[in-house]
């Protein structure tokens, strides 16, 4: 909900005051990289906060967008791959941006997510259509972008958390500010026996094999002032692990991988003439052990490195641009023999774009941002972006988006041994929505959102899984509502739901239109908390999914999942929890033959210092 937002975003080091001095009502940047009230934005923007992830008790961030009307099909337990499908399309049309650096993985050609924990979260902003013009490739359907904390007041705060399938978390969170720095800092240490991805005992036996994860992750964010006008943003994360794996259809056991993921970004800004300039640099690697009976059996290795810059200049109290250029080089390699090997191959990408914001009046507000890509391999393509945003009356906002995209195949989509194809071709989108945000009452604020995305020969697979271009317009349209609603004081809900119509033209070429895979028609989503008193709080998440089509139209059975919580202060620095998973223990699956936890209890204790 957009009434919810304060500033934070993609440009907040632009400005070189303590992040938290910069906070206003209903300020945003992330979706026009200009911070610009929230009653001026055209496009769909969502936001989650540390207090709701806090509230919810949420483990890693994929929890939390489930319950904003996102699917997120996962193999398993946690750890276990999984896939955001954000407005019906799958996971290799999202990006997902922490503190400026994407985690796209061109090796797994998606955001890995299944080590994306909460901790140290400041807040999260969903930006729903296409975002290609400030972003780049690999955002037709959007972008998530994840905010540390930092500066401020000194405040540490440690967790101590177990539960069922053997599972123990321990974290360390802090920030603050000393003399010309600001700072953040996350450690995270978490792990599970948890249960076997694959629902199918091995050959010849009749128990499944649990698939323990483990994952250590650091993250940490600082930014130094220079001087009155310029700064220096320090950004480190690395989230290390193992996870037991299946086979592609039954239960195994032996087989595991060891995994590094490491990023790092440097961003200088400063105000000269009347511009404010960013200049970054970003690298992202990601290495893949795999073992199989003992021994090692190849790496699959990933890597980005990025060049960007963007500037923002106003002309006057009416309109505000932004130029900017960004180049990356992208590399994959397989050397593992038990999967398809793929040779080492790099490609190379430059961005050149310019985004106009204009107030033509107090409640009238535009935008229209331009981009051209300059692909290695696929030459030169234009995407543009419009939005509008009217303020009718004191509390009600509408607004209406409209832009293209482009997402050009993967290395892997080209080039992996048995699945890819060389011959592929770039993908292009139109993204259209319209919407509104209304106060109905002080206590209540409702906003709604209807979609349109166009992909033009989309990316599929044939019947023996290789890559291929599907000729014709994929067609994605739904509705998306949500509510904030607070009856009394102390009680507080919030709902999300979403319809979504996801259809492809069918591999074989007759013409015909399908459903897209994992992609509920219907998803709602229900937070409630509840403060009983000063000590006490409880709460509860309810997700409803229903009419879900699996690979081969297996039909999946509805099911709905219930999570309760309470949260009790000991003192003013420490407070204990409990939490009950899948409370009704609902039988389910989120993806044919994969298995999925049954009711799990999980109690913690957090500390601040």
């Amino acid at each position: 909900m957009k009434k919810k937002m304060i500033l934070s975003g993609l440009l907040a080091a632009f400005s070189v005051a303590p992040v938290g001095a910069q906070e206003v009502d209903e300020i945003i940047v992330s979706a026009t990289g200009i911070p610009t009230p929230a009653a001026q934005i055209g496009a769909s923007v969502d936001v989650i906060t540390a207090a709701d992830l806090e509230a919810q008790q949420i483990t890693y961030l994929q929890d939390a967008l489930k319950l904003k009307g996102i699917n997120v099909p996962q193999s398993g337990g946690v750890g276990t791959l999984s896939n955001v499908f954000l407005r019906g399309l799958p996971g290799k049309y999202t990006d997902l941006v922490v503190d400026g650096i994407s985690l796209f993985d061109a090796g797994s050609n998606q955001v890995l997510w299944n080590d994306v924990t909460s901790d140290g979260i400041d807040q999260v902003e969903i930006l729903r259509g296409s975002q290609g013009v400030l972003y780049g490739s690999n955002t037709i359907a959007g972008v998530i972008s994840q905010f540390s904390a930092i500066g401020g007041k000194t405040q540490n705060k440690t967790r101590l958390e177990a539960g069922e399938m053997g599972t123990h978390r321990v974290t360390l969170t802090g920030q603050g500010s000393g003399g010309r720095v600001d700072y953040g800092y996350t450690v995270s240490s978490f792990s599970s026996d948890s249960i076997s991805a694959s629902s199918n005992p091995a050959a010849g036996s009749t128990s499944l094999d649990d698939d323990a994860y483990e994952n250590m992750t650091f993250n940490t964010k600082a930014r130094v002032h220079l001087g009155d006008a310029v700064s220096l943003d320090l950004v480190m994360r690395q989230a290390s692990g193992e996870l037991d794996k299946d086979g592609f259809s039954n239960d195994a056991g032996g087989v595991f991988e060891e995994f590094t993921r490491t990023s790092f970004r440097l961003a200088l800004d400063a105000e000269i003439g009347g511009w404010q300039h960013r200049f970054g640099l970003t690298d992202y690697d990601g290495t893949i052990d795999d073992f199989s009976g003992g021994r090692k059996t190849g790496e699959r290795l990933s890597a980005r490195q990025t060049l960007d810059y963007r500037g923002l200049y106003q002309f006057s109290d009416a309109v505000e641009i932004i130029l900017g250029v960004d180049q990356s080089k992208t590399e994959f390699e397989n050397t593992d023999t038990g999967y398809s090997t793929f040779a080492k191959a790099d490609v190379e990408l430059t961005g050149i774009y310019a985004l106009a914001q204009w107030q033509s009046t107090e409640t009238l507000n535009f935008t229209l941002a331009t981009r051209t890509d300059d692909h290695d391999l696929f030459g030169n393509h234009s995407t543009y972006r419009a939005t509008v945003a009217y303020q009718l009356g004191d509390d009600v906002v509408l607004r209406a988006a409209h832009g293209t995209g482009f997402r050009a195949p993967s290395l892997s989509e080209l080039y992996l041994t048995f699945f890819g194809n060389a011959d592929l071709q770039p993908e292009t989108s139109t993204s259209t929505e319209v919407g509104f945000d209304t106060n109905i009452t002080d206590n209540m604020a409702v906003s709604a959102t209807a979609f349109v995305i166009e992909v033009e020969d989309i990316i599929g697979y044939d019947a023996n899984f290789v890559n291929q271009q599907i000729p014709g317009t994929s067609e994605i349209s739904g509705i998306e509502v949500a509510a904030d609603f607070s009856p009394m004081r102390r009680l507080s809900l919030s709902v999300d739901a979403a319809y979504t119509d996801s259809k492809k033209p069918a591999a074989s070429g007759s013409g015909d239109m399908q459903r897209e895979v994992r992609v509920p028609r219907i998803q709602i989503g229900l937070a409630m908390n509840y403060a009983a008193n000063d000590f006490l709080s409880v709460g509860a998440s309810v997700r409803a999914v229903r009419d879900t089509l699996d690979v081969g139209n297996v039909v999946l059975d509805d099911y709905t999942l219930i999570d309760l919580r309470a949260n009790y202060a000991l003192n003013d620095k420490t407070s204990a929890y409990v939490r009950l998973e899948n409370a009704a223990d609902e039988d389910y699956e989120i993806i044919d033959g994969f298995s999925t936890p049954g009711r799990a209890a999980y109690i913690g204790v957090t500390t601040a210092f």
